[in-house]
């Protein structure tokens, strides 16, 4: 529960946002336009902040004026991201996860749970193929956009600004500690929708859903090598023993939502997808301790596959490979999978 002055209240939570590295009188005065000497006088109190200026700075910096009062502390606030096809697409999308990312790791000691029963999103943008795929997936069957209703998959849909987004997005997750956790029904969606794709004609020919099969199983074996060393690298390249912790957990019983629970000195952050990719944000700390409590409880409940685990993880990840090549043997054939 929030209390004290509001106005310190609202300094104190632009700060945690900042991080260490920016400073809070610098961008105080920049998104208020006024000097710099005028935003310490009202971070020290010594001025009070007129209305419209509390509201921009609420809309700033996204944060709940409801959160700043204690008002309606039963009820949790959510900053919603979703995706538009007209307003807001992948790209601006992809830029509020950059930007989210490049103040979490200005934070001291950041680390980030990833808790889905599928590929998370940091993992799809690991091998573009399958970003790609991915994409063009949810832009045609999940948003339904209209320019998409009688295109069918290619390689090259990506643009080259997504393509570097993606590339310096993957480079940021690297840099941050993640405990994750994958599921029996890991690549149980992404084949399906394959599936479904090649038999409703959205593929020029089988060939480019047996590259997707190729960049699925090069992913699968990324994911499996970052586990045996315990950290993340990037794709493609050779192991840094210098980079950030990479844990990871199987549990075929307890993953029912996707979460995505964020935390450092400062932060405290809980990220619950809609409609798939769409973001429901939160920075409730009631609501963020039960989510954490859960992962914790979730952790202790799972199978530790990274590390020193070589038996189990041999034994999952082999599962993932033979679900890819099952689909794949029936591609060829020209036989139904599902």
């Amino acid at each position: 529960m929030n209390t004290g002055n509001p106005q310190q209240i609202l300094f104190q939570r632009i700060k945690d946002i900042l991080g260490p590295n920016l400073s809070l009188a610098e961008t105080v005065a920049e998104s208020l336009n006024i000097s710099n000497d005028s935003a310490y006088r009202r971070i020290r109190n010594e001025k009070k902040l007129e209305l419209e200026e509390f509201h921009l700075l609420c809309k700033h910096f996204s944060i709940s004026a409801d959160e700043i009062f204690n008002l309606h502390n039963q009820f949790i606030q959510f900053n919603f991201i979703n995706i538009n096809e007209n307003r807001f697409d992948f790209e601006h999308f992809l830029e509020i996860i950059y930007q989210d990312l490049k103040r979490l790791v200005k934070q001291n000691s950041p680390e980030i749970y990833f808790i889905f029963n599928e590929l998370n999103l940091f993992q799809l943008l690991i091998v573009p193929e399958v970003a790609a795929f991915k994409f063009f997936f949810w832009s045609k069957s999940n948003f339904v956009f209209p320019q998409y209703k009688d295109l069918q998959f290619s390689l090259d849909h990506m643009s080259g600004k997504v393509l570097k987004l993606c590339k310096d997005i993957t480079q940021l997750y690297n840099s941050i500690p993640s405990i994750e956790f994958m599921a029996s029904e890991t690549l149980s969606s992404m084949l399906k929708q394959l599936n479904f794709y090649y038999e409703a004609g959205y593929f020029n020919n089988v060939k480019d859903v047996l590259t997707l099969c190729d960049a699925l199983t090069k992913l699968m074996d990324h994911l499996k090598l970052q586990a045996e060393l315990g950290h993340k690298f990037g794709y493609g390249s050779n192991p840094d023993t210098g980079s950030a912790k990479y844990v990871l957990y199987y549990n075929d019983l307890l993953i029912v939502d996707n979460t995505v629970i964020v935390h450092a000195e400062q932060v405290h952050r809980t990220y619950i997808t809609s409609n798939v990719v769409n973001l429901l944000v939160s920075d409730n700390q009631i609501f963020y301790n039960q989510n954490l409590q859960w992962a914790e409880n979730l952790v202790r409940k799972s199978v530790l596959i990274s590390g020193a685990s070589e038996k189990d993880r041999n034994k999952y990840f082999r599962s993932f490979l033979e679900q890819i090549e099952a689909f794949r043997s029936k591609l060829i054939v020209k036989e139904p999978y599902f």
